[in-house]
């Protein structure tokens, strides 16, 4: 008799929504994202555990992390809302700031608002 069985980590989105952005102020699309591992028995899921969460923005590239029980919550939940004030910022895209005073930047800017220097 054969008994297939495996253990493997697995990445998914839990859910998208739309609300400003707590870091660049526009309007943006915000991806919250769950990993676990999890135990198979002939291909099947059986159980999961170790999971963690994190949260990406589609405007400036930030990665937040969320509270482990909001996730959780999430996974179970649609109605669940995640608010700008749950998100911890652990990863800052300085695409879009000034690399001399760290000010805030437009897409386009060719000088800094902030310090005047060009960019």
């Amino acid at each position: 008799m054969f008994i297939i069985f495996g253990i493997n980590t697995k990445d998914e989105i839990i859910r998208e929504w739309n609300m400003e952005c707590p870091e660049c102020d526009e309007y943006s699309r915000f991806r919250l994202y769950a990993r676990y591992t999890y135990f198979s028995l002939f291909f099947i899921p059986i159980f999961k555990w170790g999971h963690e969460f994190w949260v990406v923005n589609s405007c400036c590239n930030n990665i937040y992390t969320i509270d482990k029980e909001l996730g959780k919550e999430c996974m179970w939940d649609e109605d669940q809302i995640i608010r700008p004030r749950d998100l911890k910022l652990i990863q800052r895209n300085t695409k879009y700031r000034c690399k001399w005073c760290n000010a805030k930047l437009e897409r386009l800017s060719r000088y800094c608002p902030e310090c005047g220097r060009e960019l």
